[in-house]
């Protein structure tokens, strides 16, 4: 999650929100997952067109500009077993929590370190152009062309 006065960008597993939710969708239909849900929210005066007639100008607008990708748990080389435990820790509280808020529950000086020592920006190869895909996505999505997942009831044996 980002957060600002102007927008808000949350970047989650949608099918473990249903599923956490007790949805209906999530317990009566195969849901193969993870899916991936980016969602970016615009707060009173942030939005950055008005006037409706400039609607199909957010298909063009880079929404995702400040987003970047971490990459979490790496043991240095030369690591120390209390450093490889921490590390095993830090692993378990963000798939728990997630990134943000692990990092959160640590003061700014402690939290300065774990950066520092336990992650690392993520390669470009393992993450495609989020920016062009919801670009694209955006302009679909204002053409009318719907897209969602094809759900089928979940076997009952």
């Amino acid at each position: 999650m980002r957060l600002s006065k102007a927008c808000t960008i949350y970047i989650y597993d949608k099918l473990r929100q249903l599923r956490a939710k007790g949805d209906p969708i999530a317990k009566n239909f195969y849901l193969p997952g993870p899916w991936t849900r980016i969602e970016v929210q615009y707060k009173g005066g942030g939005l950055p067109f008005r006037k409706f007639k400039d609607i199909k100008r957010y298909g063009e607008i880079d929404m995702l500009e400040d987003i970047s990708f971490w990459e979490a748990g790496r043991i240095p080389d030369g690591s120390s077993p209390m450093q490889s435990l921490a590390a095993e820790g830090l692993l378990r509280k963000i798939d728990e929590v997630g990134l943000q808020m692990a990092l959160k529950s640590f003061p700014s000086q402690e939290r300065a370190y774990i950066v520092k020592k336990f992650l690392r920006p993520a390669s470009d190869s393992k993450f495609p152009d989020l920016n062009k895909l919801m670009r694209k996505r955006v302009r679909e999505w204002l053409s009318d062309v719907i897209r969602f997942p094809r759900l089928r009831p979940r076997s009952r044996t």
